[in-house]
């Protein structure tokens, strides 16, 4: 005690540093963009009880750094390790280890695609439509997304062939405008078939000239099978092809053209269906 006032000693301090340090959750993840972590950061303390402290998010910057820095993890501490799940979701076989989480959809974004969620956001950005009902029916989400997905799902396995024999050819990043539909020089917010159609027979003529006509079968029979029920909600990219046409009907529908792309992803994370990412997170939270 100095001057009356009651100070704690170096012992306890290290203590309790040494305690918060031991009931904290050290997270790694792959991303390095602010908004990603943020929306990464807001489902994951949604997904658990408030109680638990989280000490920040650790950003890697890669699937492999991840899983490298995973199997060398400090076992002092509670550490998770989040990877997406990437087009590996088509052909790996996913088992559940302790403290590793593997998406079981492409990436963080895919977790925001519930419809709900973006329909109550496109009414608050509609500011000169009053009419819910009318609104609702104009953006028309489950069938116009009926008929992006059965388009994605087909590109999207094929894609999953290209990764599963690591061909390094260009998959993703081919940009989603480049299959989208025209009206004249207009790019219209939905997925030309004929264009897709174009785009996949492209790639399995390469990817057959690399494997051979037996081995690209093989893989298509195994990658169908194994996503057999499965939707692109869940295989298809949402950051580069999924939201990027949402979003461009999102301004269509509302006809404000003003708002931000990151902020309403942000947004989306707030008010999103928690359960899919919880039921994938939790149980590693709870294994700790």
């Amino acid at each position: 005690m100095r001057g009356g006032v009651p100070t704690r000693s170096s012992e306890r301090i290290y203590a309790e540093s040494y305690l918060d340090y031991r009931n904290n959750i050290f997270i790694f993840i792959e991303d390095n963009n602010e908004n990603t972590r943020k929306i990464m950061l807001e489902l994951i303390q949604r997904s658990i009880s408030s109680d638990i402290p989280i000490d920040r998010l650790h950003s890697l910057g890669g699937r492999d750094k991840v899983i490298e820095s995973f199997e060398n993890k400090n076992d002092e501490r509670n550490e998770i390790y989040i990877v997406d799940g990437d087009l590996n979701l088509c052909f790996e076989n996913i088992t559940f280890i302790k403290g590793l989480v593997v998406l079981n959809r492409y990436a963080i974004e895919n977790y925001l695609l519930d419809g709900n969620a973006i329909f109550e956001l496109l009414y608050e950005e509609a500011t000169l439509k009053n009419d819910k009902d009318k609104l609702y029916d104009e953006f028309g989400y489950e069938d116009w997304f009926s008929e992006q997905n059965i388009l994605l799902i087909e590109l999207f396995k094929i894609y999953a062939i290209e990764k599963k024999n690591e061909l390094g050819l260009e998959t993703i990043h081919f940009s989603v405008s480049k299959l989208r539909c025209r009206d004249n020089n207009n790019i219209l917010c939905k997925l030309d078939n004929t264009l897709i159609q174009d785009r996949i027979k492209s790639l399995v003529t390469l990817i057959k000239d690399r494997i051979g006509e037996e081995q690209f079968l093989e893989d298509k029979e195994y990658i169908n099978n194994k996503t057999y029920n499965k939707n692109s909600e869940e295989l298809a990219s949402a950051k580069d092809y999924i939201l990027p046409l949402i979003f461009d009907r999102f301004k269509k529908v509302s006809g404000n053209t003003n708002f931000k792309y990151d902020s309403i992803k942000y947004r989306l994370s707030k008010i999103c269906n928690i359960e899919p990412f919880k039921e994938n997170l939790v149980p590693h939270i709870e294994a700790n």
